[in-house]
């Protein structure tokens, strides 16, 4: 009897999802975590210094975008880096439906984009990146755990600062 084993792009598609939507080892997903959150508890900022969620998750979905352009062979923007953070938020009820509506769009795109990627390309280094596709894709997945519990912490902060902790 032999076993067919996924390849190695749709595992990695799978762990894009399950860090996204849930089913994730290493607990809740973003989905999960950003379920019910309304603009008040996304923008408040416990001290100076210390991001939003609101800018945690505008700045995972610029990297999920930056992802899948590098992956489809574009060069990266550097000007746009540094706007991935703390741009202001002047109607933080439409930035945060904004932000939620970009990060959906931008895993879409990347799970598409990974999902179309030829297998051997994997090892190939994206145009702009230091490593190849791989390594860009599992940092990306770092990257994407890193500030779900980031995103996590400050939930559990601000609930509790309104006494609205589970």
């Amino acid at each position: 009897m032999t076993v067919s084993l996924p390849s190695e792009r749709s595992l990695l598609a799978d762990q894009l999802e399950r860090s996204f939507r849930g089913g994730a080892w290493h607990g809740p997903a973003l989905v999960e975590i950003l379920r019910g959150l309304d603009a008040d508890q996304a923008s408040w900022r416990p001290a100076p210094g210390i991001q939003t969620i609101l800018e945690s998750v505008e700045h995972l979905a610029f990297w999920f975008d930056e992802a899948r352009r590098r992956l489809e062979g574009e060069a990266p923007e550097p000007s746009l880096q540094d706007e991935s953070w703390g741009r202001p938020h002047e109607d933080v009820r439409a930035d945060w439906a904004a932000a939620l509506a970009s990060i959906e769009s931008a895993h879409r795109h990347l799970r598409e984009v990974l999902l179309r990627l030829p297998e051997d390309t994997l090892g190939t280094i994206p145009p702009g990146s230091e490593t190849d596709a791989r390594s860009l894709l599992l940092g990306t997945l770092q990257h994407s755990a890193y500030h779900a519990a980031q995103i996590q912490l400050l939930r559990r902060l601000a609930e509790a600062r309104n006494g609205s902790a589970p």
